[in-house]
């Protein structure tokens, strides 16, 4: 339903644990459809912290925090992520704090 608006791609790498120096360890990076905003916002971290959102991704794909977005030859890491549901609980899409 929401393919329609998400007609750019961005790079998702799923976090998929960490190396010997507590380092970030990421899957190979597959193009996932998007719409991607430039708007800064405050939002909470997964640890609760407060933090600035440059970017928000809308996306059909379930990206989780600490994934890592990469959008025209920027990369970022996924503060938050959050299914935007219908009125039947169905999930539309997510959005995505970058």
């Amino acid at each position: 339903m929401m393919d329609f608006y998400f007609n750019l791609f961005a790079s998702h790498e799923v976090k998929t644990g960490a190396d010997d120096f507590n380092q970030p360890i990421y899957a190979a990076p597959v193009n996932i459809p998007c719409m991607i905003a430039s708007k800064r916002k405050m939002v909470r971290s997964a640890t609760g912290q407060e933090v600035i959102s440059e970017s928000t991704l809308y996306t059909d794909v379930n990206v989780k925090p600490d994934d890592r977005i990469t959008f025209d030859g920027v990369q970022m890491i996924v503060i938050t992520s959050a299914p935007m549901r219908m009125l039947d609980g169905s999930i539309l899409f997510y959005e995505v704090s970058l």
